[in-house]
């Protein structure tokens, strides 16, 4: 038998997000506290007043409440983890 996985029911939830060059999420606010890994691609992510850039690898918390927004400069692919 190979190997299995299980997702417990409390386990947060996980969204895959990609998008071509240019991509652009507008700015907007969670509720939650939040984690961004981004896994492949460059892009900038604003996060309240700054702005920062984001490759493979940037790992960025978003705590509730903070206003935040993601433009693509090359194609992108991204893992959002919303914590409880």
């Amino acid at each position: 038998m190979g190997p299995s996985c299980q997702h417990p029911a409390n386990f947060p939830p996980l969204t895959l997000h990609s998008g071509d060059r240019h991509a652009f999420i507008a700015e907007h606010t969670a509720s939650k506290p939040a984690l961004l890994f981004f896994i492949k691609g460059e892009a900038v992510v604003g996060l309240g007043d700054d702005m920062k850039d984001a490759g493979a690898g940037t790992f960025v918390h978003m705590s509730p409440g903070l206003k935040h927004s993601i433009k693509a400069k090359t194609p992108v692919v991204m893992l959002l983890v919303l914590l409880k």
